[in-house]
């Protein structure tokens, strides 16, 4: 699997374009979860054909429960989900786990004009 991953990194760079900091960000997740998969089972070298849903699941749980902000574990999640498409790509994997089922729910964010005409109406500058 290290293999896999400095060719996707390789890739990035010299392909696809992406900035140093963006390939670092990449490299420090592919790591991350790499160690994670280690951990899980240390007897044999982790493979892409090891990688059940199961695994990202509990890799997810680790994140969460770790208190990471739910963005960072977006992006995390994001890396793996473009990983997981360059090695369907180029034909390294044929089962890409359901991403869909691995986004944490973000807070959504009120828009500025709704805490404005909230804050008028408790300050009592309504027009109404």
């Amino acid at each position: 699997m290290k293999t896999h991953i400095t060719s996707y990194l390789t890739y990035l760079e010299q392909e696809r374009n992406y900035s140093s900091h963006t390939i670092t960000a990449y490299k420090k997740d592919l790591e991350q979860f790499y160690t994670f998969l280690e951990k899980q089972n240390p007897a044999p070298e982790p493979t892409v054909k090891t990688i059940t849903q199961i695994i990202l699941r509990s890799y997810l749980a680790l994140l969460l429960e770790g208190g990471m902000e739910k963005k960072s574990i977006r992006r995390k999640l994001s890396t793996l989900r473009s990983f997981f498409k360059y090695l369907l790509k180029k034909k390294k994997y044929y089962c890409q786990p359901n991403s869909k089922s691995l986004n944490p729910k973000s807070r959504k964010k009120t828009s500025a004009i709704f805490r404005y005409a909230i804050s008028r109406k408790i300050n009592g500058t309504s027009s109404s």
